[in-house]
């Protein structure tokens, strides 16, 4: 059962890449709301939290995202090409494969409390869903 939510993230993560590839050859520059995230994730990448651009409402999940891994990539010598808007599209790209991989493997641990006849705790908290 564990292999289901691993391959729906690779076939995800990987067809995600490709669109962002597309998207990077097509239009290499900031496109629509990426003009106001890229900005906003770059000066998390240069670890200026305090800076906030208002006219954003999501929350800084992705940004934060995105500067972690720069920060690895740099740890091993990659430099700040994740921070780049078209790096940014393929941490985007990655971060969606791991939202198809968990809610697979969300759904996958439902399933199996509804076909052993069990419903979970409605106050039981998601995260016990994945031990």
């Amino acid at each position: 059962m564990a292999l289901v939510p691993v391959a729906a993230a690779l076939a995800a993560g990987l067809a995600y890449a490709a669109v962002a590839a597309a998207a990077n050859r097509a239009v290499p520059e900031p496109f629509m709301d990426e003009a106001f995230h890229v900005p906003q994730t770059q000066a998390f990448c240069q670890g200026r939290f305090d800076v906030w651009d208002q006219k954003i409402t999501t929350p800084p999940g992705a940004y934060l995202a995105a500067a972690a891994a720069s920060a690895a990539a740099d740890a091993l010598g990659a430099g700040g090409a994740l921070c780049s808007n078209s790096g940014l599209r393929y941490v985007s790209a990655a971060l969606g494969g791991v939202a198809v991989g968990l809610a697979s493997l969300t759904a996958a641990r439902l399933f199996s409390y509804a076909s052993g006849g069990r419903t979970p705790p409605p106050t039981q908290p998601c995260l016990r869903l994945w031990r």
